[in-house]
C-alpha cells in the first residue's frame, strides 16, 4: 500500500515560495520459507523529500533479507523525463523481524576447510532505520543509521 503527497507552500511575510515537497508512506510484509532463511516480517516506510522516486527505498540488510530491487521505476511506454536531476529525500523505516532460520548467520564448516563461526544472534527483531539519499542518474549515495530495539520488561514483586 502506498499513499503519496506532494507541495508544498512557505509565507514569510509578504514572500510566498512553492517549494515541492513529495512525502509518502508504505506498509509491506515478507514471508520465506526455504534453505536460505525462514522468516516473517512487517514494516512501515516513511519517505519525504525533494524528487522522492517511485518504488522503495534501499535498505542494506543481509543476504536472504528484504527486496533486492532497483528502488526507482520507470514506466518503459513513457519517454524518459526530469531524468538528471539531483533529487534528495529521506526515509524513516519501522521494521520487525521474526527469524527462525538465516544461512549467513548459522555458521559452520567453509569450503577451504576452515570454521564460520556462528552469529550470537540474528538481526534486528525490532528496528528504526533512518536513511539520506542523494541521487542523480546514474549515481546514488544512500546512508542508513539503524538503531535496534530491545524492549525487556520486568517485574518486581513484593
Amino acid at each position: 500500500m502506498r499513499l503519496e503527497h506532494e507541495a508544498c507552500r512557505i509565507g514569510i511575510g509578504g514572500l510566498r515560495l512553492q517549494v515541492r515537497v513529495a512525502t509518502d508512506l508504505a506498509i509491506g510484509s515478507e514471508a520465506a520459507v526455504g534453505n536460505v532463511t525462514t522468516r516473517l516480517s512487517g514494516e512501515v516506510e516513511f519517505r519525504f523529500g525533494w524528487g522522492v522516486p517511485m518504488g522503495f527505498t534501499k535498505i542494506p540488510d543481509p543476504p536472504g533479507i528484504g527486496m533486492v530491487l532497483d528502488p526507482v521505476y520507470l514506466d518503459p511506454e513513457q519517454p524518459l523525463t526530469d531524468l538528471y536531476r539531483w533529487r534528495i529525500y529521506f526515509n524513516l523505516v519501522g521494521r520487525y523481524n521474526w527469524i527462525t532460520y538465516l544461512v549467513a548467520a548459522e555458521g559452520g564448516p567453509t569450503e577451504n576447510g576452515g570454521d564460520h563461526p556462528a552469529l550470537g544472534s540474528y538481526p534486528g527483531e525490532k528496528e528504526v532505520l533512518f536513511g539520506l539519499h542523494l541521487t542523480r542518474v546514474p549515481f546514488s549515495v544512500h546512508l542508513t543509521y539503524c538503531v535496534f530495539l530491545t524492549l525487556t520488561l520486568s517485574h518486581h514483586v513484593h
